[in-house]
């Protein structure tokens, strides 16, 4: 009978620390500070197709979405934000070719950081999105960490090494967004 009665109360006094551990886990994701603002905000993953009518798809949908009404404004991405990044490649500083370091990689539009109101350090944002930014990119606090900036502005304007296949592209850092 001692021993029935130990293991109840060990057992209530684990499922009491267990629950407060959840409870207070589920506080802390619920007040944590994401550095996006997903409120009012309904993400759509759409197909991971990229062939030849990739383009007038993507215009398509761009068109009749902002004949919904409600909808203020839309951003086009390749990941979602939160979920874990698939797409990555080798970066390296222009000045110092030989330490790359492994990044992972989202494609935006002009509209993502405005969307999300995330925040810049330094720099700005895509202005519009003609093929003009093409060797253009933002990068994020953490990134300019990893290429040696002890100042996350200090990255703003510097050229960035991007490795495509073996094809070393020079990629100018425009913009370094906050940590998301």
């Amino acid at each position: 009978n001692r021993v029935l009665i130990v293991f109840q109360f060990t057992a209530r006094v684990v499922l009491i620390i267990g629950t407060i551990t959840v409870f207070r886990q589920l506080n802390y994701i619920g007040n944590k500070e994401l550095g996006l603002n997903l409120d009012q905000t309904l993400i759509v993953k759409g197909p991971a197709v990229k062939d030849s009518t990739y383009q007038s798809t993507l215009s398509f949908f761009g068109n009749e979405i902002k004949k919904v009404s409600g909808v203020s404004s839309f951003a086009l991405a390749s990941s979602i934000p939160g979920q874990e990044l698939q797409w990555g490649r080798s970066f390296a500083r222009q000045d110092s070719p030989k330490n790359s370091i492994g990044c992972s990689i989202v494609a935006i539009d002009e509209n993502f950081f405005d969307l999300f109101d995330a925040k810049f350090v330094a720099g700005k944002n895509f202005p519009d999105g003609s093929t003009a930014w093409r060797d253009a990119i933002i990068i994020n606090e953490a990134a300019a960490r990893q290429f040696g900036y002890s100042d996350p502005s200090q990255a703003n304007g510097q050229v960035i090494i991007w490795d495509e296949n073996d094809q070393p592209l020079q990629k100018q850092v425009i913009g370094v967004v906050r940590d998301f």
